[in-house]
């Protein structure tokens, strides 16, 4: 490889890493105007303990925990949401798991995880799913 094809190849990985943060970006913005979020303020519990349990997740915002509302029912956490967290992969970021809950699905029927939170069955089988590779 030439000098020059091999810094080209480093520009245009730059620029693909570039409109890749930028797609992020635009993504966690629509999340955070379109999903309903509490602050730990907004939760008549303790929030934070729930989060380091696993019980719930929480985006960040800045400095600030925003928990997705459909985790909770009656102002405590859904205990579906710790089943499906313990077999999601560990290591998937807090915003890799809140656009998990929201897109489609192929294990449910193109449904969102959720949109099937009372179906505890299927939800955390698409959970383990994802950390299996395809093969093919």
């Amino acid at each position: 490889m030439t000098p020059t094809k091999s810094r080209r190849g480093n520009e245009e990985w730059a620029d693909i890493d570039l409109r890749i943060a930028r797609k992020n970006a635009e993504m966690r913005a629509r999340y955070l105007q379109t999903t309903e979020l509490y602050t730990a303020e907004d939760i008549q519990g303790p929030s934070t303990k729930w989060k380091r349990e696993g019980r719930v997740f929480a985006v960040q915002d800045g400095e600030k925990d925003l928990f997705p509302d459909f985790q909770f029912a009656d102002g405590k956490p859904l205990p579906i949401i710790q089943k499906i967290l313990e077999v999601l992969p560990e290591d998937l970021t807090p915003w890799q798991t809140a656009f998990w809950f929201q897109s489609a699905n192929g294990w449910l029927d193109g449904k969102t995880p959720q949109k099937c939170l009372k179906n505890e069955s299927k939800v955390i089988y698409a959970a383990e799913q994802l950390g299996n590779l395809a093969v093919g």
